[in-house]
């Protein structure tokens, strides 16, 4: 769509307004009113839908999070639990290649397709998409077992562990070629709508992966069991396609659609790899610094994804198939005000996330972890690891969210040029921090490195498509900001009065559960005296 289509729709001279009112006064007032009513409803069946999904993400992501307890029980912050981690950082990579850099391409096609040339089109196309990534998959996993021993000695830099990390990555690869057609299926079932089923699958893997650590204490038997969970994944999507999707094997690349998917996907898929590649190379420097370093990476990585998982993706997943309607549609105001509620919603979901993660490190991280082979020591040494990651909490995920809304207008260069100054601004500092603070450098590098693709792309955004009423998200921001002093002061005061964390879970979890409360209930309450509107929607959507 050319860029100024968008921009200028639904804005016409004033003195051509002037000159219809007194005819069409009464017309045009009722159509205005009900642009609005239907803008506002769809920005209420937004925020429904992103609740429930939320809901469904949270309980997942509560399971993944057991997942990670237990690995840490069984296997610690060693030899095995660092090889396990880089090998399926690894396998990884791979997948958010597949699942992730087709959905920036795959949805606004499917769903133009589909709206002006019917379902049958849609379907031949999402067929021909499904098919290619399926012979593709198993050409990766080939490739990936053949080239497994120099992909790992590169990656994992311990002097011990190297074998074991190559026998883990050989056994996960053989499932790729499932795990790519589910990232298809997946965003075929959001273009249509259906977000749930996507959620569902995360109960999959963590529950193959918990029953594989228990019954067979052997991590080799993990990386069997990812394996299995990518078949099982694909089987669990099948009910859930029935009325919406029909599939018919056609293995073609000369298909303009197919053409455009893909050349749209490739720097696509290169900036959507940035967030892991970050992390890969957080790995590879961490691994130099001794053992153990990877695992409190992990530890701390797992803990911000599982936040991101439940408080970023509902909003980017729901949105970005609402965009790429509206763009479809062009209708730029409508535009607009989802990405401002958007960007409000992240900022009062996100900011108060940051705070409690920042000031209760250390009990975060014993409750979590803490037993086992984990001990207190491995708690010292990761809390302040996952305080610098934590701390990029609201830049992480604004910088997601921009590069879907690019993504939405078929723009898949801006994203791709962003992470990589992103990705040359994280080694740059990931050199020079993990000299000085060893692996709190890496995180503090990560964060600045996101701070700067969300800054970025927010300049961009504004230089392609104007202001779209973001001055107005500041004003926002700045009484969200005025509510978490508040709530800091009470959490604080709070945290003083409670016993100091003895290793014990039970006090772990008072201290969590006193300090939240009453940090959560002062930062409500003073956003929602301040008026700040995404508390108000929020509150507006619960009580209905």
């Amino acid at each position: 769509m050319p860029r100024s289509e968008l921009r200028n729709q639904g804005q016409r001279p004033r003195h051509t307004q002037k000159r219809q009112m007194p005819a069409h006064g009464r017309q045009v007032r009722m159509s205005v009113r009900h642009t609005t009513h239907k803008s506002t409803k769809a920005s209420q069946h937004a925020l429904k839908t992103t609740m429930v999904v939320t809901l469904i993400i949270a309980a997942s992501k509560l399971l993944g999070f057991v997942r990670e307890m237990v690995m840490a029980a069984y296997f610690g912050r060693g030899v095995e639990s660092d090889a396990f981690v880089t090998a399926y950082g690894i396998f990884s990579i791979m997948t958010l290649l597949f699942s992730a850099g087709i959905a920036s391409t795959f949805i606004p096609i499917y769903t133009k397709t589909r709206l002006r040339e019917g379902q049958l089109a849609a379907d031949r196309y999402a067929s021909q998409v499904v098919t290619l990534y399926f012979v593709a998959g198993l050409i990766g996993s080939l490739l990936a077992y053949l080239f497994a021993p120099a992909i790992c000695s590169l990656i994992y830099r311990a002097e011990v562990g190297v074998e074991l990390t190559i026998q883990l990555t050989r056994m996960m690869y053989p499932s790729l070629a499932f795990y790519a057609v589910t990232g298809v299926l997946c965003n075929l079932l959001n273009a249509r709508e259906k977000f749930i089923p996507e959620q569902l699958l995360g109960f999959i893997l963590s529950a193959c992966l918990i029953t594989a650590i228990v019954t067979f204490r052997d991590i080799r038997m993990v990386g069997i069991a990812v394996s299995v969970t990518g078949v099982m994944q694909t089987i669990i999507l099948l009910p859930f396609l029935r009325g919406h999707f029909r599939y018919r094997p056609h293995l073609t690349i000369r298909e303009p659609k197919i053409r455009r998917t893909f050349i749209l996907a490739i720097p696509a898929l290169i900036s959507m790899a940035f967030d892991e590649i970050n992390h890969q190379i957080d790995r590879m420097i961490g691994s130099s610094l001794g053992v153990g370093v990877v695992t409190a990476l992990s530890k701390s990585y797992s803990l911000v994804t599982t936040a991101l998982g439940i408080l970023i993706v509902p909003i980017t997943t729901i949105t970005f198939s609402r965009l790429s309607r509206i763009v479809a549609k062009r209708k730029k105001n409508e535009f607009g005000q989802a990405v401002r509620q958007s960007i409000e919603i992240i900022a009062l979901i996100t900011l108060p996330v940051i705070i409690l993660g920042v000031v209760m490190q250390k009990d975060i991280i014993a409750v979590a972890f803490q037993r086992g082979a984990f001990t207190a020591e491995d708690t010292a040494f990761t809390a302040p690891v996952f305080g610098m990651y934590i701390a990029g909490l609201f830049f992480f995920g604004l910088r997601n969210f921009l590069s879907r809304v690019f993504y939405s207008l078929q723009d898949t260069r801006t994203p791709m040029r962003v992470g990589i100054v992103s990705v040359c601004v994280n080694i740059v500092l990931n050199l020079t921090l993990s000299r000085v603070i060893g692996a709190m450098g890496l995180t503090l590098a990560t964060t600045t490195a996101a701070l700067t693709g969300a800054a970025l792309q927010l300049i961009l955004l504004h230089k392609k498509m104007g202001s779209l009423g973001l001055r107005s998200v500041v004003g926002q921001v700045i009484r969200i900001i005025i509510s978490l002093a508040a709530a800091t002061g009470i959490l604080l005061l709070v945290l003083s009065f409670l016993p100091a964390h003895n290793g014990e879970t039970l006090t772990g979890l008072l201290r969590l559960f006193a300090g939240a409360a009453s940090f959560l209930v002062v930062y409500l309450g003073a956003t929602m005296a301040l008026g700040v509107r995404s508390t108000r929607q929020l509150i507006h959507m619960i009580k209905r």
